[in-house]
């Protein structure tokens, strides 16, 4: 399987990507289900359905989550958060009595959101990348948000209204090209300023403004 992701999309046939996607979730793996959906597998549906009847909770966590990823649901991201929304529980999302333990599985934060933000973009459904961020190793008691590794292109600024409060914030690993020019007037409460200042630019490849410097500084 390993070998098998290591060649390029266009080299693999649809089918074999299935094949491939109903045996990762046989084998209860999210990591690899969610590397083959961005490679191009398309039978999530069957693939959640057998996740659902033979009780494969990571699998059908990171399945649900690509589902609603891809159709913009945003219900479906708070009801795996533990979060009381207006879906029926006979909904076909979460008809299975396993679910219980697929909502354990995405609350321990075993199941990586990287995948369902990616394809959130992907799909243009601005509310489920948001919520999706936004559940990804945020805790406002503790004051920190945690968005490094997440593979983000761009740092919006509907985002950093509503982390207006972090204290401790990381972004290294990600593929920004720019940062916004007011960043700086959202993030006035983290600590060691010239120390996050520099980690900012370093995880946005050197880009930056001044008035981003300058709001840090002040």
């Amino acid at each position: 399987m390993t070998d098998l992701l290591r060649n390029n999309t266009d080299q693999l046939e649809l089918n074999c990507l299935n094949r491939v996607l109903m045996a990762a979730t046989r084998n209860d793996n999210h990591f690899i289900i969610g590397k083959l959906v961005v490679r191009g597998a398309k039978n999530v549906d069957d693939c959640l359905e057998f996740a659902q009847r033979e009780n494969k909770p990571h699998a059908c966590a990171m399945l649900l989550l690509i589902e609603a990823a891809s159709s913009g649901n945003k219900s479906i991201v708070q009801k795996l958060f533990g979060e009381t929304v207006n879906m029926p529980d006979n909904s076909k999302e979460f008809k299975d009595p396993g679910f219980p333990d697929v909502q354990k599985a995405v609350l321990s934060g075993k199941v990586s959101t990287v995948v369902p933000i990616e394809i959130a973009r992907r799909n243009d459904h601005l509310q489920v990348r948001e919520e999706l961020l936004l559940k990804t190793d945020v805790n406002q008691e503790e004051g920190y948000v945690y968005w490094h590794g997440l593979r983000l292109l761009q740092l919006e600024i509907p985002w950093l209204r509503r982390i207006s409060w972090v204290k401790r914030l990381r972004l290294a690993r990600n593929g920004f090209k720019t940062l916004p020019n007011d960043m700086g007037n959202y993030l006035k409460q983290v600590r060691n300023k010239p120390l996050s200042l520099c980690t900012i630019i370093l995880a946005c490849h050197m880009v930056c403004y001044s008035s981003l410097i300058n709001s840090f500084l002040l």
